[in-house]
């Protein structure tokens, strides 16, 4: 790793000394009158394929100055609204002044008020959006560069996207999911140029159109490419403290991709190495129905684990014409490994008068043997434009995936007082899946269209979706002993098999006066689930529900960037037969799983009320207020039993309906924003939990207070190197009988480019104080634990990437990397 970091530093320094950059400056003027004029865009553009390389706007007096310009030939072009565009090519060798460019009047003063009205940040409906088109400051940049500034929206230093830092978010690319995840997403997001973006759009608390509650960022493209070649690959490569290896992960990676006007293909591949480390200890105590005392235990482990995977996958896109358009995505990934753990534990069982006590030590040796396994997934689109200038248009959609998964793991208990108490254990697990999804989406706006952001008072959507899921899982489990289970040998594990069919429907009808918006939304669902237990038929289940999830959104914009938005949605979750099931299931310590029949569905109902003030030369300021209620709260709870097999008390989970719970809360975020590629904000967080549930017999009540805040620092200089700095801590939490720690930590990172980006070097460092970890305590009144966990988390990672062809692919080369698990259907990317 150190020669990794000092050949990254290496070429830092080479890039500084060798690169041989010139400033462009000239003067932007009225062609009639010679009057300045302020804020035009001046971009350069490469004319050996048309790429955008640089670009400033001018000040109040019409100066503009482009910095760090490489040698070279380019076509300069001047924008700003009201006037016609002007072209010229110039040839770049030493420091340019282009004198004074004079531009003639293309549009009415009227028609140049209109435009110049429409904000970088607005709200629409449920959308908050950043009209990264219409910022001149951003246009030099990438897709990360512009989400850094999007509202709410924040990158790490290792490129993972998340809303305030705490929620996870779903990436769509116009208005389809991306089914790109992990470093696929990463160097999309890297690479897009950042004029090639119309507007990002975040939504934080999703209408009926989205399904699910997770928050989805829209990334709406407009680029159009020509005929163009791009290969690129590179190396990922992560260490952590280990004393068998100095790197814990290795994935080497290539993609290439061809597009033109009508048609575009990408194909991409990875092999990955990943080895990590982790220690957990704890302690906990079972107590029987007359809150005596039944087992004591005292643990402490280490786990190694080491994991090899690879993966092909491609996605081509066809535009037939204007109005029709079609696209496929497919993939493979083949995964294998192995995991040991490592463990010792003090326990004292508690057998009752005939059995007596036992007293020991025990040391246990757990290797896992992962076989060959992995699966596959394809999917398509075809999308039909009744108008392409209105956005009436109807997408279909089909998407399906399927996964192998075997592995075998050996327990090897010994105990050091008691050997006629050994164990062995060997277990055999099969699991396989297949989905297969379709939908159709209908968009249909209509009524009046504004001028400025070009958008209709109405809008219509409507759509209707089947997904089709099975799952087979064999887990054969075999014990020998000769004193702890009294000579027996059993095998106990499990035979199953369980489909599930989904009906989904969803209109919403969006009206806007003004800069108000209303949205309202309704979806239904029918859910069809049933699970079969092939050893024992009298656990079989089905289940049938039907559901209803309505939606309101609410916004309003001023002229002076004040966004107001209020939101209502409604959802309902229904458990799963896993859990209505009444089949029981034990691990090895004699834990085990129960269902619960008598589990009725969760109404869960969330409101928010959002302010934001946005700052052009300072960035922005917000505050959300936010309440969020359940009924029928269904929780995993620790409860204790006497089992007739092992002839003891022994601990389980059951899922419950605890009661109700409700939490609110105020979220505040000031955003410092000087520059385009300057950026820091701070996030911080004051909430208030309430759970009030009953649980054997017995009435609870738990309240709890907490408070989390968090800083990001995101700096872009020299146009081609990149710092970051985040730090978070979240306050200690409590949640039914858990008590949680605090959590906190900080990471640090450098990004540069070299030679026009055909070469990236990315170094972070992950928890430098290697302060993440948690210890949590169960308070549990028949079950007392505590444990503690703290991974190896101070670790270095290196990312090399080499890129060569039409760089305005580059956000294309990572298409064929879709995501392998996302049920939505929708496409990579379309141009």
């Amino acid at each position: 790793m150190r020669k990794i970091i000092m050949i990254a530093m290496a070429l830092l320094a080479v890039n500084v000394l060798m690169a041989q950059h010139y400033t462009v400056k000239g003067v932007i003027a009225d062609a009639k009158t010679g009057e300045k004029i302020p804020l035009a865009n001046a971009g350069l553009y490469r004319l050996s394929d048309t790429m955008f390389m640089r670009g400033a706007t001018t000040d109040f007096e019409g100066n503009f100055s482009i910095s760090d310009v490489a040698a070279g030939s380019y076509r300069l072009i001047v924008s700003v609204v009201g006037y016609e565009k002007y072209y010229q090519e110039v040839n770049i060798a030493k420091n340019t002044d282009l004198g004074v460019i004079k531009l003639k009047v293309g549009i009415t003063l009227a028609e140049v008020k209109i435009v110049a009205e429409k904000p970088v940040f607005s709200m629409d409906g449920e959308k908050n959006i950043y009209n990264t088109g219409d910022d001149p400051s951003i246009q030099t940049g990438t897709a990360s560069d512009a989400l850094q500034n999007a509202p709410g929206i924040e990158i790490d230093a290792d490129g993972n996207i998340t809303l305030r830092g705490t929620q996870s978010v779903d990436v769509w690319i116009n208005d389809r999911p991306s089914h790109m995840e992990g470093e696929a997403l990463k160097q999309y997001i890297k690479m897009l140029p950042a004029n090639s973006i119309e507007r990002i759009e975040v939504i934080s608390n999703p209408s009926a159109r989205y399904g699910g509650g997770t928050p989805v960022v829209n990334i709406i493209t407009t680029q159009k490419i020509q005929r163009n070649e791009f290969i690129s690959f590179g190396l990922n490569g992560t260490t952590r403290p280990d004393q068998h290896i100095w790197m814990s992960e290795m994935k080497p990676w290539v993609s290439y991709v061809y597009a033109n006007e009508k048609f575009n293909f990408n194909i991409y591949a990875n092999f990955g190495y990943d080895r990590s480390n982790s220690e957990y200890e704890g302690t906990s105590i079972i107590l029987d129905d007359n809150k005596d005392t039944s087992r004591t235990n005292k643990y402490f482990s280490t786990s190694d684990r080491k994991s090899m995977e690879s993966y092909i996958g491609g996605h081509l896109s066809y535009n037939m014409d204007e109005n029709n358009s079609m696209g496929a995505w497919y993939g493979a990934y083949p995964r294998w490994g192995s995991n040991y753990e490592w463990g010792r534990s003090e326990r004292i069982e508690y057998l009752g008068e005939n059995a007596g006590n036992h007293t020991y030590e025990g040391i246990e040796n757990t290797p896992m043997v992962a076989k060959p396994n992995g699966g596959g997934y394809f999917g398509g689109w075809y999308e039909h434009k009744f108008n392409k200038e209105t956005g009436h248009k109807l997408n279909l959609n089909v998407n399906g995936n399927g996964y192998n998964s075997h592995n075998n793991t050996y327990h090897d208990r010994h105990y050091e007082f008691f050997p006629e108490n050994d164990i062995v254990r060997n277990v055999d697990n099969l699991w396989r899946n297949f989905s297969l999804g379709t939908s159709a989406d209908y968009t249909l706006p209509f009524g009046h269209q504004d001028t400025t952001t070009k958008r209709f008072a109405n809008e219509l959507q409507a759509g209707l979706g089947y997904d089709h899921g099975s799952n087979r899982n064999w887990s054969i489990s075999d014990w020998e002993s000769e004193g702890y289970l009294m000579g027996r040998t059993d095998s106990i594990g499990s035979n199953q098999r369980s489909n599930n069919n989904n009906l989904t429907a969803y209109v919403t009808y969006q009206r806007r006066f003004g800069n108000f918006t209303a949205k309202l939304g309704l979806r239904g669902n029918m859910n069809m689930e049933g699970i079969e237990y092939f050893d024992a038929p009298q656990y079989n289940i089905d289940s049938t529900f039907f559901s209803l999830t309505p939606s309101l959104h609410l916004s309003y914009s001023t002229k002076s960037l004040h966004n107001f938005s209020f939101s209502y949605s409604r959802r309902v979750y229904q458990p799963g037969v896993s859990q209505l099931t009444l089949y029981k299931e034990y691990n090895f310590d004699d834990f085990g799983s129960w269902g619960n029949p008598d589990l009725l569905p969760t109404y869960s109902q969330k409101v928010e009320l959002q302010w934001d003030k946005y700052f052009m030369k300072f960035g922005s300021v917000g505050a959300q207020l936010f309440y969020s209620g359940n009924t029928n709260t269904i929780s995993d709870l620790a409860n204790v039993t006497y089992s007739d097999f092992y002839g003891n008390v022994v601990s389980y989970t059951i899922p419950m309906n605890i009661g109700n719970s409700w939490s609110t809360g105020l979220d505040l975020n000031v955003t410092y924003r000087p520059s385009a590629y300057i950026n820091v904000r701070f996030s911080g967080s004051l909430r208030y939990d309430n759970e009030d549930f009953t649980f054997r017999g017995q009435n609870f009540e738990n309240s709890n207070w907490s408070y989390r805040f968090r800083l990001n620092a995101w700096a872009k200089v020299w146009k081609n190197y990149q710092f970051f700095v985040n730090a978070h801590y979240g306050s200690p939490t409590k949640s039914i009988f858990t008590i949680t720690d605090a959590r906190k930590g900080v990471d640090v990172g450098m990004n540069a480019d070299f030679w026009n980006r055909k070469m990236s070097v990315d170094i972070n460092v992950h928890d430098i104080f290697r302060l993440n970890g948690w210890n949590s305590q169960n308070e549990n009144p028949f079950y007392v634990s505590t444990s503690n966990w703290r991974p190896l988390s101070r670790y270095i990672s290196v990312r090399l990437t080499f890129r060569f062809g039409k760089m305005e692919l580059a956000g294309m080369a990572n298409e064929g990397a879709a995501s392998s698990s996302s049920g939505e259907s929708g496409m990579g990317m379309q141009k």
